[in-house]
């Protein structure tokens, strides 16, 4: 080809030509696997009763291989049997699934009211009866019953548009920039009344909180607002319930993440380490007493990296870690520090945080879990640690993959 010749032709044109015969013949089958995947159900959460003998999730509703942004819960008996629904009149988003401490009733949050708000709701676990106990405008998450199951705890962050985590997107902020404070704050739900009372002070943004075992205090890992900005320097407070009076126990050197109250109610175990943003936890297990003092690591040099506790009485844990590029669970002996694996997986388990996907029964032995690979579609899992079986199906795929 002539220089003449080539500058009559557009380079646009010939790199389309050069791409043209670059490129392979299409194979016939990657169609085929995205629209497998395309076809798979998502499961936002899984949550086991304390007696072990059901097992809920929240799936996601996809239809025409498509995510439709909807959600619904199914509650499934241990011993087999079809799944129930927990309907809505209309589309809805489900999230935040727990159980309540006599495993007769479910609490979650959604927006089947009104999209895009979430609202506290609780159902019998035959799913026949569905209450709404808020008519609150901002950010709702993290609910927690109370040790009797009179009352539903949660984080609320009034006329928040969201919680401003890491994986949350911002509105565009309009006339005065900064101007609005929007703090998550406890806030207590009475299950019968159906009364919402904020009882956290008004300078302090509330990450993460549970209930003492005789219902009457918390402990609570916050910081000075506004939002979220201040997860780094977050400081562990005790608060009773009936006066909101935050008391500092610990300032950490690091973050801290997932406070936890031993069962007999002397102990507060949580987790430090240096992590990069709230939700990602890991790092140590740490304990102190609910008075305060010094905090003892009970798991110190340990080549793994603990993703949540969870206490099995008030001298053992267990704990979910990130092990070998995969998960590991394994109990705690809190005073020797002595531990058992229980499992071990390439699969990503863990109890909190951001993706949660494990659940633990009250005797510590019992688990529900979201296990996927790459190689296998998620599916909900139950019954004794490691000796978990099938509960769902993502057929598309686990015909083609197996499940192990």
């Amino acid at each position: 080809m002539t220089t003449t010749l080539m500058n009559k032709i557009p380079i646009a044109t010939l790199l389309t030509s050069v791409c043209a015969l670059a490129q392979p013949t299409p194979d016939p089958r990657v169609g085929s696997i995205l629209g497998e995947l395309a076809s798979v159900r998502p499961f936002d959460r899984v949550a086991i009763s304390p007696d072990g003998k059901r097992v809920a999730w929240i799936e996601e509703i996809v239809e025409n291989r498509k995510d439709t942004g909807n959600s619904a819960i199914y509650i499934m008996e241990m011993r087999g049997g079809a799944p129930g629904r927990i309907s809505a009149s209309r589309p809805s988003s489900d999230r935040e699934l727990v159980w309540s401490p006599d495993s007769g009733s479910v609490a979650f949050l959604s927006d089947r009211e009104k999209k895009g708000q979430m609202q506290l709701y609780v159902a019998a676990a035959s799913g026949a009866r569905v209450r709404k106990l808020t008519s609150l405008t901002g950010y709702l998450t993290d609910p927690r019953w109370s040790p009797d199951g009179t009352k539903i705890a949660l984080l609320f962050a009034e006329n928040a548009p969201s919680g401003g985590g890491p994986l949350e997107a911002e509105p565009v902020e309009t006339g005065v920039i900064g101007g609005e404070i929007h703090n998550q704050r406890l806030t207590i739900v009475d299950v019968a009344a159906a009364t919402a009372n904020q009882v956290s002070p008004t300078d302090l943004n509330v990450y993460e909180y549970d209930w003492s075992p005789d219902g009457r205090n918390f402990a609570v890992s916050a910081a000075p607002g506004p939002g979220d900005n201040n997860w780094w320097i977050a400081q562990l407070y005790t608060m009773p319930v009936a006066s909101g009076k935050m008391t500092a126990i610990f300032k950490p050197e690091t973050q801290i993440a997932l406070p936890r109250w031993s069962p007999d109610g002397s102990t507060i175990g949580f987790i430090q380490g240096l992590m990069s943003d709230e939700g990602f936890t890991g790092g140590d297990v740490f304990t102190i007493t609910a008075t305060g003092g010094k905090a003892v690591n009970r798991t110190p040099e340990r080549k793994t990296s603990v993703s949540s506790i969870q206490w099995t009485s008030p001298d053992n844990m267990l704990l979910t870690e990130i092990a070998g590029g995969g998960s590991a669970i394994t109990t705690l002996e809190v005073a020797s520090g002595r531990t058992e694996r229980l499992w071990q997986g390439g699969e990503s388990i863990h109890a909190e945080g951001n993706f949660p996907n494990f659940s633990l029964a009250q005797n510590g032995k019992t688990a529900g879990v979201i296990r996927s690979d790459w190689q296998h579609a998620p599916e909900i899992w139950a019954g004794p640690i490691g000796d978990w079986k099938q509960i769902t199906h993502n057929t598309a795929v686990s015909n083609r993959t197996g499940a192990t």
